[in-house]
């Protein structure tokens, strides 16, 4: 019989020692079935599964044997949904020190607070958002708060890793 193979799978009947008689024809259909394999696969087994120029991330010190480490290095991994392959951003993972962009706050960014000095005392009058200084002499002072210059935040990460690489099959 032809082998079923790739279109379907061949099915055989075990063999008893001393018990089942095993005609040329058991021989020849085992041997299709080979072929059929061997014809499906070619050559080069791995290059109809993953094709040269394949990548692939490995969690281990080197490629395996056909594969070559690509210089990609200090990455993180972007789930997309839509094409995959890009690259971007510039910020490199290292364990290290991270600052913000900076940025002016508006006075309605700011949050309620008082400036006092002296003998001073002043206050925000509710959604006004002016400061009113009342002074020694009992005098009212309208004061904008707010210097409209920039700022920035810093700091320190340590996100949990695990080294990987990427290669390409050769």
């Amino acid at each position: 019989m032809a082998s079923s193979y790739p279109g379907g799978l061949d099915s055989f009947v075990a063999k008893i020692d001393d018990i089942t008689t095993v005609a040329a024809a058991d021989v020849n259909d085992l041997q299709d079935a080979v072929v059929a394999i061997e014809t499906e696969l070619g050559t080069d087994p791995g290059s109809s599964i993953l094709p040269v120029g394949t990548v692939m991330i490995f969690s281990q010190a080197s490629p395996p044997t056909g594969w070559t480490q690509t210089a990609d290095n200090d990455q993180v991994l972007r789930v997309v949904s839509g094409s995959g392959g890009g690259t971007g951003g510039s910020v490199s993972i290292d364990g290290g020190s991270i600052t913000s962009g900076t940025a002016a706050l508006s006075v309605a960014q700011l949050a309620a607070h008082a400036h006092a000095s002296g003998s001073t005392l002043a206050f925000t009058p509710s959604g006004s958002g002016t400061n009113v200084r009342l002074a020694d002499g009992g005098g009212v002072d309208g004061e904008t708060v707010g210097s409209g210059s920039t700022h920035s935040h810093s700091g320190t990460y340590n996100i949990k890793f695990r080294n990987v690489i990427t290669a390409t099959r050769d």
